[in-house]
């Protein structure tokens, strides 16, 4: 309500309890709480990585999101439009698996005011794929080769593969025989 004193005082208290007693996911909101309020700088940057590192091995998915969206704020805030783009990314990405529109409306501007060019708003999953890579994973689910997709394609068999790979991760697969159903509607992918 104001009091920008009070607020800080609070989200260092709110850290220590959460640190003390709390789950990955009570200290990591703690931790982006207080490196909102924190003066802009190296304590603000600090808590809001630590955020985000304590976030990675949560299952709150949308805490992580927010966390990483906030870090990269306040490094594009700070003039590091470059390192903030990871975190932007990574943010917008949990944001959008989340359903969490406005946060990741929010992240998207970030991008751009960090001089990013967002062309896909999903970095893994089934809309994150190129027009290339589904098609090439398409016609690999078909059970073509390849050599057969090279040459369907007019692209090198070492294209194919790069397509393949890329596909495979943002599919969170690692074999062909998983292309089908990552591929379908409800697939995991």
């Amino acid at each position: 309500m104001g009091d920008l004193e009070e607020a800080r005082r609070l989200g260092a208290e709110e850290v220590e309890a959460a640190q003390a007693f709390g789950t990955q996911r009570a200290t990591g909101i703690a931790l982006r709480v207080a490196g909102t309020v924190a003066p802009a700088g190296d304590e603000a940057l600090s808590l809001l990585q630590e955020s985000v590192e304590v976030l990675q091995g949560s299952p709150a998915k949308l805490e992580r999101a927010r966390a990483s969206i906030a870090l990269g704020a306040a490094l594009r805030r700070r003039g590091q439009r470059v390192a903030a783009r990871g975190p932007l990314r990574q943010g917008l990405d949990g944001a959008r698996r989340c359903g969490a529109t406005p946060l990741a409306d929010f992240a998207h501007h970030e991008l751009i005011a960090a001089g990013a060019r967002p062309r896909r708003s999903d970095l893994s999953g089934l809309a994150s794929l190129t027009a290339s890579e589904r098609r090439v994973a398409d016609l690999a689910a078909e059970g073509l080769t390849n050599r057969q997709l090279a040459q369907t394609l007019y692209v090198s068999p070492k294209t194919v593969e790069m397509h393949l790979s890329r596909a495979y991760r943002k599919l969170d697969i690692t074999s062909r025989g998983d292309l089908a159903a990552a591929l379908s509607p409800g697939g995991h992918g």
